[in-house]
């Protein structure tokens, strides 16, 4: 599914529990990456980190989409 968004047409995410929500998720994302490219894990906690982003990926894919009003227009 491709979705378009244009900045210009929807506004901005507003202060609130959503948005604290979101940046709540999207903040440890980064340190998470470092760690799995750090070479310093097991294949084990790598998987179980590619199996964390993955769910915060979808998680805040979910989010944004709510927070947009974006729908699947499958069909």
């Amino acid at each position: 599914m491709r979705a378009r968004l244009s900045i210009e047409t929807q506004p901005p995410i507003r202060r609130g529990p959503r948005h604290e929500r979101l940046r709540a998720l999207v903040q440890p994302v980064p340190e998470a990456a470092k760690q799995k490219h750090s070479g310093k894990l097991a294949r084990s906690q790598v998987e179980r980190l590619d199996r964390e982003i993955a769910a915060t990926d979808a998680e805040i894919d979910e989010l944004v989409y709510e927070l947009y009003g974006i729908t699947d227009e499958a069909g």
